[in-house]
């Protein structure tokens, strides 16, 4: 089982999700964590779906709201998706 599941919402972050991904995955690293990042693009109106697909892979992975619900509704969305045992909520 996954240690831990960071669930972050994002609303039109197509220039930072990547780097959230980099920073989080290296922190998990960093600290022999198996973790896994849940990104929650909230019905954003840019490219931030493209990027999240782009950067999806076994330890990130991501949900999409047609329309933002705002971050309670990511974090809900992501408390279903996760697979963790234990759960960090942020904001991207």
């Amino acid at each position: 089982m996954t240690q831990l599941s960071v669930i972050a919402p994002c609303f039109n972050e197509q220039g930072n999700v990547a780097e959230l991904a980099r920073r989080t995955l290296a922190t998990f690293d960093g600290a022999a964590i198996d973790g896994e990042l849940i990104v929650i693009d909230d019905g954003s109106s840019d490219a931030t779906w493209q990027r999240i697909e782009q950067i999806s892979d076994e330890r990130v992975r991501g949900v999409r709201h047609p329309t933002n619900r705002g971050i309670e509704g990511g974090w809900l969305s992501g408390l279903d998706a996760a697979r963790g045992e234990l759960v960090c909520l942020i904001d991207s």
